[in-house]
């Protein structure tokens, strides 16, 4: 898809295909990279018409952040789902049904890793038990001893937590727990 965003812009098969080799990572838009919510965006924009138009025939909404697809509505029948997927395939991508989920009305409902209760974002609860135990340990016993105690080989390790916290932070401003583990993670 990728090699064809290129030869679309105009390059030569050749050159599209190393393009899209400098922007791809083991098939895949790598996360994290600055092409890649770009070129998501456009391989993505067939599926997205598509699926914002079966939305609106249903009178439900439609989101689509990265790979992570959202409908809102007041009352969505989990037939809808087989449309979705049917959409998604047909535009050649995968559907992860481990991923699906229809939320009511109320209660907690997970998108992109963001819980959004009673019109509250905060990280899902389990996310934040995890996180947290572990800053408490690092805190605790030190970074050192909590990356052999758990046998990290993450290099990046470091900057991995403070993406977490700054996501964490992102989401929740507020909280005190988040701003004391960044500015302790600022010292190491």
């Amino acid at each position: 898809m990728v090699v064809k965003v290129f030869q679309e812009l105009g390059y030569t098969k050749d050159v599209a295909f190393y393009l899209a080799s400098i922007c791809c990572y083991e098939g895949a838009l790598p996360q994290g990279a600055p092409t890649s919510p770009a070129l998501c965006n456009i391989v993505s924009r067939s599926m997205d018409n598509r699926l914002y138009k079966l939305a609106r025939k249903f009178d439900y909404r439609y989101t689509r952040y990265a790979d992570d697809i959202g409908f809102s509505g007041s009352h969505i029948e989990s037939v809808f789902i087989s449309y979705v997927n049917k959409i998604i395939v047909d535009c050649g991508f995968c559907s992860n049904e481990k991923k699906q989920r229809l939320y009511h009305s109320q209660g907690n409902k997970i998108l992109t890793g963001i819980s959004l209760s009673n019109g509250v974002m905060k990280l899902p609860r389990s996310t934040r038990r995890d996180w947290g135990k572990e800053f408490f340990y690092i805190n605790k016993y030190g970074l050192e001893s909590h990356i052999l105690k758990n046998d990290i080989h993450n290099i990046h390790y470091l900057q991995t937590l403070k993406g977490r916290l700054e996501f964490w932070r992102m989401v929740e401003p507020e909280n005190q727990l988040v701003q004391k583990s960044i500015d302790y993670l600022r010292t190491l």
